[in-house]
């Protein structure tokens, strides 16, 4: 019989804290756009803390569990699922959909849990989780086959779920991309960027955007842009804030690119950024699905990328909508930006199917398919 409480019981979405980065845009997006739609919403935080939280719409619920660390939510987390009794839970970043899966399954089995796995591969790479990562293998094996299902947000991400993980007959997994393209972006895109950086766009500009971290590196795109520099006259502007920009700003030193090089820090609201660029370069050595790339296509921007199989070879589909480089490689990426910035290039038609895969709609009546029981 269903549960005639059910429409007045809110949806939860579950992640450590609204920090910088992708997936916990993702989140917001998804929050905000279930709540428009007339669904209650809670955004359970292992910590109330991040840039994003400014943006989260008024009338949703933003709970802190007051967890120092994702593992300490645990107890919390069950404490919260047994007094709101969500309709069902929803949880991103893989130590938090562990936790996520954990805490329902102490708690309810009747309440759906799905969880958004973006970037599996990283969990295996013992640069990223010292010795980490053979444990959260055991978990995810163990844990991933008791939630409702497991949303993969790129075909290659999901083929790594299924080679690392070795569970696909046991999960339904499928691919829901991230819900990247609405009006939302392009009203913001529409928006000024700060004074103090407006002098940079007095000459073709080469834009990154990401955490100043290994992974995104930077410094192949800072190696790539002191070549592109001795053919033409541009600036080099990162968006993001990381541990290695010192390291960063040393190496445009180095590379006698200094005064081209711009550190912006985070900025809130890339999109005029991305809009105003003459070029965006996407340099990382991995990514399971780069929302800013995506929104550098829908705002018709030239774009460059590394050949991640993940995301970015799928968003580009194999080349057809920008240049793709190998991974690391200088001379290939600094290559591709001048023949981007020196030849014509043609924006995505408004009519191929490319759009909804990204768009908003699209994909959150995708995930509340999965997560409203009928």
């Amino acid at each position: 019989m269903p549960d005639q409480n059910a429409q007045q019981r809110p949806i939860a979405l579950f992640l450590p804290a609204l920090n910088e980065g992708g997936a916990e845009r993702v989140m917001v997006n998804l929050a905000n756009a279930f709540y428009q739609q007339g669904h209650a919403v809670d955004l359970v935080l292992g910590q109330k803390k991040g840039p994003y939280l400014s943006e989260v719409n008024e009338g949703i619920n933003v709970v802190d569990l007051g967890a120092s660390r994702v593992v300490k939510s645990l107890f919390p987390l069950i404490r919260y699922l047994r007094k709101a009794k969500p309709r069902a839970l929803l949880s991103t970043l893989t130590h938090a959909n562990i936790v996520a899966v954990a805490a329902a399954r102490l708690t309810s089995r009747s309440m759906p849990v799905i969880v958004r796995e973006a970037a599996l591969p990283t969990l295996y790479s013992n640069q990223t989780l010292g010795q980490g990562p053979k444990g959260f293998m055991r978990l995810a094996k163990w844990l991933y086959p008791k939630a409702a299902a497991v949303v993969c947000v790129s075909e290659g991400v999901k083929s790594e779920f299924e080679r690392h993980l070795n569970v696909a007959d046991k999960v339904n997994h499928q691919v829901i991309y991230n819900p990247v393209i609405s009006d939302l972006l392009f009203n913001r895109a529409s928006q000024n960027i700060a004074s103090e950086h407006e002098p940079i766009f007095n000459k073709p500009v080469v834009l990154g955007v990401g955490r100043l971290s290994d992974e995104k590196d930077f410094a192949t795109l800072i190696q790539s842009f002191a070549l592109l520099r001795a053919k033409l006259d541009c600036n080099l502007l990162l968006l993001g804030s990381g541990i290695l920009r010192d390291e960063l700003e040393a190496l445009a030193e180095q590379k006698s690119v200094a005064e081209h090089v711009h550190f912006a820090g985070f900025v809130a609201n890339p999109y005029p950024y991305l809009a105003k660029a003459s070029l965006f370069v996407l340099s990382s050595k991995s990514e399971g699905l780069p929302n800013s790339l995506i929104e550098a296509l829908a705002l018709k921007t030239p774009v460059v990328s590394t050949a991640i199989k993940n995301g970015p070879v799928e968003i580009l589909e194999n080349g057809k909508w920008g240049e793709v480089v190998p991974i690391g490689q200088v001379d290939a990426m600094a290559h591709s930006m001048y023949v981007s910035l020196t030849q014509a290039v043609e924006p995505i038609p408004e009519n191929d199917p490319w759009w909804n895969k990204f768009s908003k709609d699209a994909v959150v009546k995708q995930y509340l398919s999965l997560l409203i029981q009928k």
